[in-house]
């Protein structure tokens, strides 16, 4: 179990931000800068502002409560939720961080993108045309790791950036995706020897320590290489296999960012009784799965039914027609797998 979250670790916010990079590409297409930026806003910070107010603090005080360091009401503890920095306070963005880390990114990265139309050095199908942002990443990697180890410090920040940046242009012309698709076989065997070098250190229990040698960044650098692969060769199968016309598609993807949203502080509630019970683990874990995410999808179904809901969680009002795929002709794939946020 350890190695199946650890592999989906080191892919899965790099995709996030790939992904996100390619929709900002299709919102600039139909915007001009300030309105962009206004976009991103109500988009993203308004939800940011509803979940802190009302979906985090649950998390925090269940914390709380089951390590002892407070008693009483959730009444009681809500004005608490805002005195100090979580882990020696209690306010926290807690998953939320990527939702605010994704309006930073896509204000600084707009240097980056004035000039959507397609460069020559883009118009290749040579491998280097992907190794170049690998190379900006094990830069990053080896400069930075050392002096902030943390996760989700700056040197995640900057990498985060390189990763959103390359998802805007990889949406931009078809010629780098038609390079992912011809070398995401490559990727792949890459991606899957690096992956096993990672799971190698953790079975040999040689991971270094953050600072403690050179040992630590080489370790950094094959986290960070086993990333940027895997994202290729995802991608890759989904332009091969997943590039296609779906009708629910558009229903599926309003979803995401609600969902989001709601989805931890509902398992956690949950969680925090039904690990109480004296029934097996697998019991539990199913008891879980399917009451957290039947909850979820109930809780989101009735967000998307009211303006006002609508757009406390990010959608646009009711009135406004969805994006239709058949507008976006080029790099479609990313189009209908981010389209609650290109809209």
């Amino acid at each position: 179990m350890d190695t199946f979250v650890r592999f989906n670790h080191i892919w899965i916010m790099p995709m996030f931000f790939v992904l996100a990079g390619a929709s900002s590409c299709f919102s600039l297409r139909k915007r001009e800068i300030g309105e962009y930026i206004g976009e991103r806003f109500k988009r993203l910070i308004v939800p940011i502002i509803v979940g802190v107010l009302f979906f985090i603090p649950p998390q925090i005080y269940l914390e709380r409560l089951s390590s002892a360091d407070f008693s009483g009401t959730y009444i009681q503890f809500y004005p608490h939720f805002f005195e100090g920095l979580y882990p020696n306070g209690n306010f926290t963005l807690n998953h939320l961080w990527f939702v605010f880390y994704l309006f930073v990114i896509s204000l600084i990265s707009l240097p980056f993108f004035k000039k959507s139309t397609t460069t020559e050095w883009m118009n290749s199908k040579k491998p280097w045309i992907l190794i170049f942002p690998l190379i900006a990443i094990v830069i990053v990697e080896a400069a930075l790791r050392y002096i902030w180890p943390i996760y989700l410090y700056p040197t995640d920040i900057v990498i985060f950036l390189i990763y959103f940046v390359c998802g805007h242009y990889i949406a931009t012309d078809s010629s780098i995706t038609n390079a992912i698709k011809k070398y995401s076989n490559y990727a792949f065997l890459i991606g899957l020897v690096m992956f096993s070098v990672i799971t190698a250190f953790y079975y040999l229990n040689i991971i270094p320590a953050p600072r403690s040698s050179l040992r630590y960044v080489v370790f950094q650098i094959c986290w960070s290489m086993t990333g940027w692969f895997w994202v290729l060769a995802i991608i890759g199968l989904g332009l091969k296999k997943l590039n296609r016309q779906h009708t629910g598609l558009s229903r599926v993807n309003e979803a995401v960012l609600p969902f989001y949203i709601l989805h931890q502080t509902v398992i956690l509630v949950i969680a925090y009784y039904a690990v109480q019970w004296e029934i097996g683990l697998v019991m539990k874990f199913l008891f879980i799965l399917t009451s957290a995410f039947l909850v979820t999808v109930s809780l989101y179904f009735t967000v998307r039914q009211f303006n006002v809901t609508r757009v406390l969680f990010g959608l646009k009002r009711k009135a406004n027609k969805t994006l239709e795929i058949e507008r976006v002709p080029q790099g479609a794939f990313f189009a209908r797998l981010i389209l609650w946020l290109s809209d």
